[in-house]
């Protein structure tokens, strides 16, 4: 008997032995409506499943409950999977201490080999993938490239700061010396403040600046919204949060063709999956997809 009521119909047991957990599960996949995805695939990567099916669902699909609660009812199965393959396993058999997953907290494996992190990396890479190819195109068609011209126009921001120092100078101007392709995934969407946040930099050395930022010779301008006329917008939902690409417009005055960038750079984002777990990744993941699935239909 449990002292708390099940959180999803209320009767009196855990979560993990609701009887109606199979029929909500049931019903996310009846939603998904995917032919390739079944009950093992909410077992194995249940924020993923999750995920796809808030994306996906109306209100009245998502049965009133908040959609944290489809995120818990995925996880619960994959529990009630997990305690049932423990079982099974055990029976007739010495209690042993088994290998258990730092990545997705199943038994049998370790992260290194772990099938749900290698698909969950897949995805990211899919997305990231698409990230560049887009960012390279955008780049070609505004000229965009190593030598490029930027002049940099006060914003209607950069006015109201104007207003606190004093000292902004009205333009500047810089040459762009590094595209940063291989440093794109969907977390530079993320505000810099997120430990999930892996932003890109595109590389600006300063002409001959003045006032305020006279002994600035160097910027790295992080990519976002907003920049070079919303050139990067079919990938960046993020606008800039401070710095250069806030208080000024960036405006190619000065095409470059040259589009060559480093690739010896390691992918910083895939560190992330060494130090979180599925609980932690799961949600970018799902959105990564979704985004992936939002771009395959367009």
């Amino acid at each position: 008997m449990s002292t708390v009521p099940c959180s999803f119909c209320k009767g009196d047991h855990t979560e993990v032995k609701c009887p109606h957990l199979d029929g909500y599960v049931q019903h996310m996949l009846s939603v998904i409506n995917s032919s390739a995805y079944t009950f093992d695939d909410v077992h194995s990567d249940p924020y993923y499943i999750a995920n796809w099916f808030i994306q996906k669902a109306t209100p009245t699909e998502l049965l009133n409950f908040q959609r944290y609660t489809w995120y818990q009812i995925a996880r619960c199965y994959s529990k009630k999977m997990n305690y049932k393959l423990a079982g099974l396993k055990r029976r007739g058999k010495k209690r042993k201490r088994a290998v258990k997953c730092g990545y997705c907290s199943h038994q049998g494996h370790t992260r290194r080999t772990c099938p749900v992190m290698k698909k969950h990396i897949d995805v990211i890479e899919k997305a990231s993938q698409v990230y560049r190819d887009e960012f390279l195109s955008a780049c070609e068609l505004n000229g965009i490239g190593i030598g490029s011209i930027v002049k940099l126009t006060l914003s209607e921001r950069g006015r109201e700061y104007q207003g606190y120092w004093g000292d902004l100078p009205d333009t500047m101007m810089g040459m762009i010396t590094h595209l940063p392709v291989l440093e794109l995934s969907p977390f530079v969407n993320e505000p810099s403040y997120s430990s999930y946040s892996h932003q890109a930099f595109i590389k600006l050395k300063l002409i001959a600046p003045t006032k305020r930022y006279s002994s600035l010779a160097t910027y790295d301008a992080a990519i976002c919204r907003n920049m070079f006329n919303g050139a990067f917008s079919s990938f960046m939902t993020g606008g800039s949060s401070n710095g250069l690409t806030t208080q000024y417009d960036f405006t190619i005055i000065g095409k470059s063709s040259n589009l060559t960038y480093d690739e010896t750079i390691d992918k910083p984002y895939l560190e992330m999956f060494k130090k979180h777990d599925e609980y932690q990744m799961g949600r970018y993941v799902g959105q990564a997809a979704a985004w992936l699935n939002e771009k395959s239909l367009s």
